[in-house]
């Protein structure tokens, strides 16, 4: 007697950050295993290898330049309107004149930082590649048998 096996496959999602998805089966009919299909809807997918950071290059050069930039500010702006009792307006007036000079001598800046694919190398295997290759070097132009057998024991680990 044949019966019908039905296999779970298990799918494990974090709803928090995968809100909108749907499985569903795919039947094909090659076993009794039925393949599961997931989508995942509006997903942002980031960019393998390089990440894009905003900074701001804040030295000692530019926040003095920002400090010249606003002794030398009238701050008219501000004053014209001193017959104006919206505080709001005042702040607003002051606020806009301070960010231009601000952005003009502190602006962001772009840059973008490649993703390391080699971050799994640790110190210790960076320090044996480089004592292999000096071993190896050494090992080449030198007719030393045991110097050429303590290379081969290293290099078998």
């Amino acid at each position: 007697m044949l019966g019908y096996f039905q296999h779970h496959d298990n799918i494990f999602i974090d709803n928090s950050k995968i809100p909108n998805y749907t499985v569903s089966p795919i039947f094909h009919g090659l076993s009794d295993h039925d393949a599961q299909l997931l989508i995942i809807k509006d997903i942002n997918l980031h960019s393998q290898g390089h990440y894009v950071y905003i900074t701001r290059n804040i030295n000692n050069y530019s926040i003095n330049e920002f400090k010249i930039s606003l002794s030398y500010e009238t701050w008219e702006c501000v004053f014209s309107l001193s017959n104006n009792p919206d505080v709001d307006t005042l702040f607003n007036s002051f606020l806009n004149n301070y960010l231009m000079i601000f952005h003009n001598h502190i602006p962001l800046h772009e840059f973008i930082k490649r993703h390391n694919h080699t971050s799994w190398i640790t110190p210790g295997i960076k320090i044996s590649g480089k004592h292999k290759r000096f071993l190896y070097l050494c090992t080449r132009s030198s007719d030393d048998f045991s110097l050429k057998k303590y290379y081969k024991q290293y290099c078998k680990g």
